[in-house]
């Protein structure tokens, strides 16, 4: 694993051949190291782009690798858009581990970093990923190290609560008390009556 990491930087073509027979293995572990070093090498490599891709559609085991691969690199400037194209398309994704490997993508972003993907935010907000994996994200908010605009994070709230009551009245998250303090602080800092209105309902 360690030797592919270096070699496929400046020897992709070569390796090829060895890469693709590692991907279509049917064993899953070599499905996944082969899927995550291919993943990591398009991200400055053109040519393994291609293979990249047909990750983001493969086994459970492909597209695992690529959202460990796509949230770890989202904060560097070269990879964004790349990393949140795919992030996007892995937040609707039917299997519960990729959900949860996608969503780790948060914890690389802090404090003013949040202005830069507002986009991925609000996409997250709305797909399926959020429906289990909301927590991470929403303490990040309420502890003030992630900052989104007001009307975002009175749609974070919204969708949290709905989840809530869709599950019953006696849904439990850590979150819970976090969501009371976010539409707390939002009510005491914004001057639009919309919002304190929000808030209250």
């Amino acid at each position: 694993d360690l030797f592919l990491y270096y070699a496929l930087r400046t020897h992709f073509l070569e390796l090829q051949p060895i890469i693709e027979i590692m991907v279509k293995s049917s064993l899953p572990k070599v499905q996944e190291i082969g899927a995550k070093r291919v993943v990591l090498t398009s991200l400055d490599n053109i040519k393994a782009q291609v293979l990249a891709r047909n990750c983001l559609s493969g086994t459970k085991d492909h597209r695992k690798a690529a959202a460990l691969v796509y949230a770890s690199n989202l904060h560097l400037a070269d990879s964004k858009e790349v990393c949140e194209n795919a992030l996007i398309q892995l937040f609707d994704d039917t299997d519960k581990e990729v959900l949860s490997q996608a969503a780790k993508c948060f914890q690389e972003i802090k404090g003013d970093q949040s202005s830069e993907h507002i986009d991925l935010i609000e996409k997250f907000i709305a797909s399926t990923a959020f429906g289990s994996e909301h927590d991470p994200i929403i303490q990040s908010l309420a502890n003030q190290e992630v900052k989104l605009p007001e009307e975002i994070s009175l749609r974070l709230c919204e969708r949290f609560i709905n989840i809530a009551e869709s599950n019953s009245k006696n849904y439990f998250s850590v979150s819970n008390e976090s969501i009371i303090n976010i539409l707390i602080e939002i009510y005491s800092q914004s001057t639009k009556s919309l919002f304190h209105s929000q808030c209250l309902n």
